[in-house]
């Protein structure tokens, strides 16, 4: 399955998925606590899904996260022959939350920006991953910065290249590029005062 937003900017079409088959037993991520719901702009606790966030090398990060077995608003659950699986827009979360926590923690990007999500490449390499188990699955995103866009000297986009591992198998690619700007900018823009 593979899904691709409407082209807003023409970035991601000239950039290569570099699908890298492995292990991640050399990656270690903390599944015990979710981060702060501040860092992923979330309201409340249950919506985040994050639960560590390191930062491997320059430009390359690692999070960790729960798939819950049951979400008040991620629960088109389908079920195929009496087998249920995880919604896969609960992968396209835990890559928002990624984008945003990562921004935050190692950017420097102000809590209060307001992101704008350009554009994505998003593909489920084996959904049989998805497979709902008797526990939460674990899920391992290898991050890696592609790009950086720059305005008046000053950061203001990254481009994301993310693999999705569920219980250390890779599950899914996305490619994502997102922008940011001040909340006093942002504010100015909507017409708001």
């Amino acid at each position: 399955m593979e899904l691709q937003g409407a082209t807003i900017c023409s970035k991601l079409n000239q950039v290569q998925h570099s699908v890298v088959e492995g292990s991640t037993s050399e990656l270690n991520c903390s599944y015990r606590n979710t981060v702060s719901k501040e860092l992923v702009h979330r309201a409340a606790v249950s919506e985040v899904f994050l639960t560590d966030v390191e930062m491997i090398s320059e430009d390359k990060f690692i999070t960790g996260a729960h798939l819950p077995k049951t979400h008040a608003y991620y629960n088109d659950i389908p079920s195929t022959n009496g087998k249920i699986f995880y919604d896969n827009i609960l992968l396209l979360e835990i890559c928002r939350q990624t984008s945003i926590i990562i921004t935050h923690n190692h950017y420097q990007v102000p809590l209060t920006a307001k992101f704008i999500f350009n554009e994505a490449k998003f593909r489920i390499l084996d959904n049989n991953l998805l497979l709902m188990k008797s526990t939460p699955s674990s899920v391992l995103t290898e991050v890696d910065v592609i790009s950086k866009d720059m305005r008046n000297g000053k950061l203001s986009g990254l481009t994301f290249e993310m693999r999705l591992y569920i219980n250390g198998h890779l599950s899914a690619t996305k490619l994502m590029d997102i922008s940011w700007l001040d909340a006093a900018v942002w504010k100015k823009s909507d017409g708001s005062h």
